[in-house]
């Protein structure tokens, strides 16, 4: 046509006449655009085709659309008869930006049709896996979208902004008819690049063109802010201000300051009521690598193992699975850390360590140093310990790392609120900026810190964050042993541990006793250095003895008593005689360990130290019990519990027990003690509570009520299944109580 409005005429008449047909065997989609066409007389081709061939695939039959250039035109000269009926903004296949178009019908009748095709989104990214799991995180943004203006996805890189914010506006979109565009700012440099992208998303230059073109609800998608963060924010804030119906769902590695915002920190993938979302994208994106991919068996555990180690994180996942066609699921599994921090394709996330070095990149040089001091605290830290390791730096670090989206504040941790990185990201961070030790700082802070959590470990409080803070012990141990440890810094943090893995972790226990004992220097007449000595190789002796390991943690109590001697500390060589004579109960050597434990009972009740008191009346009644003294047994075992202190504590509820097997082997009446131990049933441990079921048994079987006796026996071979050790000494008076 010559001109726009001579197609516009024609459209419009060529409608006419088929719908003055009656009953036509043809319908008709009209589409007119204004532009400048390349031919050969024969056949047409460029960017003005291409858009009014979109034009026509997006309508419907007998439906006419034309271009915003179009209608711009025909308002100008004012066509007699037609109107313009705007459909607001689309996105069209294959077209950058979205266009603007409008429907022509005759000037006294406009005709309604269904939604365009486009429906009502604009382009937005597609991926090449299905989107998984974030229920919570979509019902949130959704949530939000309904009362406030913008959300913010903050998280490191790798963590899945973009896909939840591309999958949020298409819930939203379809949920209230809204349109979307996306405008990624990761070419932007300054405010005006991000007003180019911003307006660019509807083919326009300038921010001033941006806000008259938009007349309607619209959720806008600024993805990768944090490299221009401060331009962003301005940029994304005029915007808001002018359109009151827009939406925006913004990205970004830092935070940012948007109005009528409220900012979603996001966390790797997990399980939720839907599944395992982290499983389900491995086996996804395993697919796109090897078609043929399926999880045999025991893959699932090993994919789980994976998604565990990579905590969810989609990008750690995503680079783990690139290996599927190359290696088993299993080496995967055991090479995790290694594998994607390998580079897998060209890009901005083509491995771990590019995504993070360019969040590095963007810290002050200050904060960088802080980062790899902290990265060395494998599970997490405090304040407390981040003041320790940084001094006065630490609030503004923290704050720093925290606004970076490189630290994680957990304020309902348990038993305190901690800091936490990554785990892929504190390797990362660890490595690249921590140095190769993690220095004196955490060394102190560990000696300090272990101390004051170990004095009082019936507190339960103190034990959770013992137990919270057990892997940056190990750090502090693992440092320590590359070193010639000359100041037994070692030793001493190994020592007082040795009360945690007393009864927690006695083979770990015993490993890192040896090991810093074994590397400590000769101690010589040192005074301090012979008390260290003493305490290592008695608290090692305990720890071995819980190990039934009988014959080292006798050599190494005679080696505490040693050096207990040289250096004058009756205390340790007291306990030593007090533990030796344990083992020497239970190896049956009564008469070796009956000296050992009347200097112990000496000893403890002239100190007034009465909790050691009653544990060695208890061994002592145990001893006596075995000689077949009942009478004695009986009266020292009647002692511990008249002085226990704490009615839950370990040798009270030991001499209940030993009383039991008296009362029984003597014909006498057990009922009070198996009461007294009825009401700490739900405390005992799993021990103690499978020996109470023993001699409860025991003495059902000792009045011939054979009904409860199974009862009991059937709850200790239980306990016993689930891991319950019952030791030889409860076993042997078992078989003399059944004998009599």
């Amino acid at each position: 046509f010559e001109s726009a409005a001579d197609a516009v005429r024609a459209a419009l008449a060529f409608q006419t006449a088929l719908k003055a047909i009656p009953n036509p065997i043809l319908t008709c989609r009209y589409s007119v655009h204004y532009g400048v066409c390349y031919g050969d007389g024969e056949d047409y081709f460029g960017h003005s085709l291409n858009l009014c061939a979109r034009l026509r695939d997006i309508g419907h039959p007998d439906q006419i659309l034309v271009s915003a250039t179009v209608a711009e035109l025909g308002q100008q000269l004012q066509l007699e008869g037609i109107s313009f009926y705007d459909l607001g903004w689309h996105g069209l296949k294959d077209m950058e930006s979205a266009t603007r178009i409008y429907q022509v019908d005759p000037a006294d009748h406009h005709q309604p049709f269904l939604r365009l095709k486009t429906d009502s989104r604009f382009r937005l990214p597609t991926f090449g896996t299905q989107f998984v799991g974030r229920h919570v995180e979509l019902d949130r943004i959704s949530t939000i979208l309904s009362n406030q203006r913008a959300v913010l996805l903050l998280g490191p890189g790798g963590i899945g902004k973009t896909r939840l914010a591309v999958r949020s506006a298409e819930v939203v979109a379809t949920n209230q008819n809204y349109p979307c565009v996306f405008a990624n700012l990761i070419e932007a440099v300054d405010a005006k690049s991000v007003e180019q992208v911003l307006a660019g998303t509807f083919g326009l230059r300038t921010t001033e063109e941006l806000i008259k073109a938009i007349n309607g609800d619209l959720i806008m998608i600024v993805d990768n802010c944090e490299h221009v963060a401060n331009a962003a924010a301005e940029a994304v804030n005029i915007l808001l201000q002018s359109l009151p119906n827009l939406r925006v769902i913004a990205t970004s590695r830092v935070k940012m300051s948007l109005h009528s915002c409220t900012a979603l920190n996001l966390d790797g993938l997990g399980v939720d009521e839907h599944g395992t979302a982290s499983v389900d994208l491995f086996v996804q994106l395993a697919k796109t690598h090897d078609d043929a991919f399926e999880l045999g068996p025991g893959d699932e555990a090993l994919v789980q193992s994976i998604c565990s180690a990579a905590e969810g994180v989609p990008l750690v996942i995503e680079l783990a699975a690139f290996y599927v066609n190359r290696l088993s699921v299993k080496q995967i599994a055991d090479r995790v850390f290694e594998l994607v921090r390998k580079q897998t394709t060209k890009g901005r996330h083509s491995s771990i360590d590019a995504v993070l070095t360019g969040s590095v990149d963007t810290l002050e040089p200050e904060t960088q140093q802080a980062c790899g001091q902290l990265a060395w605290f494998a599970g997490g830290f405090t304040f407390e310990a981040a003041n320790t390791m940084l001094g006065p730096k630490a609030e503004a670090a923290l704050g720093n790392l925290i606004e970076s989206s490189l630290l994680r504040f957990d304020r309902n941790a348990q038993p305190v609120p901690r800091y936490r990185f990554l785990e892929v990201i504190r390797v990362f961070m660890r490595d690249t900026l921590g140095g190769s030790t993690p220095g004196e700082p955490l060394i102190q802070w560990a000696l300090t810190r272990s101390e004051e959590l170990t004095n009082n470990l019936n507190d339960e409080h103190n034990r959770q964050e013992l137990e919270v803070e057990m892997p940056n012990f190990r750090v502090a141990l693992a440092a320590i042993a590359e070193t010639d440890d000359k100041d037994l810094h070692g030793l001493k943090l190994a020592t007082q541990l040795a009360r945690y893995w007393m009864t927690s972790g006695a083979i770990e226990g015993s490993h890192w006793l040896q090991t810093m004992l074994a590397k400590a220097p000769e101690a010589g007449g040192n005074h301090n250095i012979l008390v260290m000595f003493a305490h290592g190789y008695n608290r090692l002796g305990i720890i071995l003895y819980r190990q039934q390991l009988w014959a080292q943690a006798s050599q190494a109590y005679l080696t505490a008593r040693t050096f207990a001697d040289k250096a004058g500390i009756r205390s340790i060589s007291i306990s030593t005689k007090l533990n030796e004579g344990l083992i020497l109960t239970e190896q049956g050597f009564l008469d070796s360990a009956r000296p050992l434990l009347e200097d112990a009972e000496e000893y403890y009740r002239l100190e007034g130290q009465t909790d050691n008191w009653v544990t060695t009346l208890l061994n002592l009644g145990r001893l006596e019990l075995r000689e077949g003294n009942l009478g004695k047994a009986e009266a020292l075992l009647l002692e511990g519990i008249k002085s226990s202190i704490e009615k839950s504590d370990l040798s009270f509820v030991c001499c209940n027990l030993n009383l039991i097997s008296c009362a029984l082997l003597q014909g006498k009446d057990s009922e009070p003690y198996i009461v007294e131990l009825k009401k700490l049933e739900p405390i005992l441990d799993i021990n103690n509570r499978a020996a109470f079921y023993y001699f409860v048994g025991l003495a059902a079987y000792s009045i011939g009520n054979a009904k409860l006796e199974r009862k009991y026996s059937a709850r200790a071979q239980d306990l016993i299944a689930q891991g319950a050790s019952v030791n030889s000494f409860d076993l042997n008076l078992r078989s003399r109580v059944v004998m009599k």
